[in-house]
């Protein structure tokens, strides 16, 4: 099974702290050059925005993150391996992580991606199909976003390059946020405990967003804010209530996703 990073010219050394976890691992990666959001054109970024489908402006470095994670699709869907993995260059992995990532032979014959990091929320995943050393792998029912580390199978990337050629969403949201309608298409899974999440380095993505939501809510009239905030509550109390329901009276579980060190 093939494994790539998208990492930015810009950044070699994320790149060098990463090949060092990988080597410790005795693990090979194959690096995909990401596009940069500094470099996107203002005419081009104003087209993106005329076609999205989420409801704040798409920022310069989430529309280079989607089109970094195609140009990573685009290698998987052209190889010769059955399942690849991609990362993004801020990832760290578990110690058990080249049981993983060195075969593919664990990961259900019927799945198209696989998340193996978590974002630390709870989610809703299906009956557990269990693993060595206390692992499982069970189907993704629900949202949990971030994709800095999942595996895709050739076909799936295939379908996914076809699917990307719109910019509509952040690309975490776009693969896994059911509301966003991509999610239906495919069958998806959850590695549990994950052996990826993200080492807590500066994001230029994180400060897009940070800086969207500040003027979001600067213009955003008190009654609005209440009324978001109102409809925020009832929803998570709603998903609570269903996590219990899942939790005493199915085999299926709404729990918080740990990842493994």
């Amino acid at each position: 099974m093939k494994l790539y990073v998208i990492n930015l010219d810009r950044s070699p050394d994320r790149l060098d702290r990463l090949e060092k976890i990988f080597r410790k691992l005795n693990l090979g990666l194959t690096r995909v050059a990401a596009i940069d959001g500094l470099h996107l054109d203002e005419k081009f970024i104003a087209d993106v925005r005329k076609h999205q489908l989420w409801p704040d402006p798409l920022t310069r470095g989430e529309i280079a993150c989607f089109l970094s994670h195609r140009a990573a699709l685009e290698k998987v869907a052209a190889g010769d391996d059955d399942f690849a993995a991609i990362f993004e260059d801020d990832v760290t992995l578990s110690q058990e992580a080249a049981d993983f990532l060195n075969n593919d032979d664990w990961i259900p014959a019927s799945a198209d991606i696989v998340k193996i990091e978590t974002h630390g929320k709870k989610a809703w995943l299906g009956e557990k199909k269990d693993l060595k050393n206390g692992f499982s792998v069970a189907r993704l029912k629900s949202r949990h976003i971030m994709a800095a580390g999942y595996i895709v199978s050739k076909p799936a990337a295939k379908k996914l390059c076809a699917m990307m050629k719109i910019i509509t969403f952040p690309f975490d949201h776009f693969l896994f946020n059911p509301k966003c309608h991509v999610f239906e298409h495919f069958e998806m899974w959850q590695l549990d405990p994950a052996i990826v999440r993200q080492a807590g380095l500066e994001s230029t993505l994180s400060v897009d967003r940070t800086q969207i939501d500040k003027v979001n809510k600067q213009g955003r009239r008190a009654s609005k804010t209440l009324r978001r905030e109102l409809k925020r509550f009832f929803s998570r109390a709603k998903t609570g209530l269903w996590g219990i329901y899942i939790n005493l009276f199915t085999r299926e579980k709404w729990k918080r996703v740990k990842y493994r060190p």
